[in-house]
C-alpha cells in the first residue's frame, strides 16, 4: 500500500491550476463540476476567476469560435445566444422581419466578443449568416 500511495503521488496531477471562465459558463457548467473534480484530483488546488474579460492564460474556457491559432481547443458544452428585444423597443422601432433588418436597429454590442459588431446567426436549417450591427450601448 505504501508503494501504491507513493506511485500515485508521483503520477497523479497536483499543484495549483488557474482557471478563467466567462461568468455564464462558470455558473452553468463549471461550478456544478467542482465537487466531482476535487474528488477525482484531490492534490490540485484551483484558483478560478469568473469574468468575461479575455485574459492570457495557459488554460482558459471561452465562449467563442476559435480563430486559426496553435491553441488546442475542445468543445465542452453548447452555448447559445438569442436575439431579443423588449416590447417597448419594438413598439417604438418596429419588429425586424429579416436578419438583415438588425443592421438598422440599435443593438446592444458585447465588446468582449471576438467580432463585437458582427453577429453570426444560425437559421433553423443550419445555414449561417453574418450580420453587421451597431448600437449606442456597448
Amino acid at each position: 500500500r505504501r508503494a501504491d500511495a507513493r506511485q500515485r503521488r508521483q503520477t497523479a496531477p497536483r499543484g495549483r491550476l488557474k482557471v478563467s471562465v466567462p461568468m455564464p459558463f462558470g455558473i452553468l457548467h463549471t461550478a456544478p463540476a467542482v465537487p466531482e473534480f476535487f474528488a477525482a484530483y484531490p492534490d490540485i488546488a484551483v484558483d478560478m476567476t469568473m469574468d468575461d474579460r479575455v485574459v492570457d492564460l495557459v488554460v482558459a474556457v471561452r465562449i467563442a469560435r476559435l480563430a486559426e491559432s496553435s491553441v488546442i481547443a475542445r468543445k465542452l458544452a453548447p452555448s447559445r445566444m438569442v436575439v431579443c428585444a423588449s416590447p417597448a423597443y419594438l413598439a417604438t422601432h418596429g419588429m425586424p422581419t429579416t436578419p438583415e433588418d438588425l443592421a438598422r436597429q440599435n443593438c446592444i454590442v458585447y465588446s468582449y466578443s471576438p467580432t463585437p459588431d458582427v453577429w453570426r446567426l444560425t437559421a433553423p436549417d443550419g445555414s449561417e449568416l453574418a450580420v453587421s450591427v451597431r448600437g449606442i450601448f456597448r
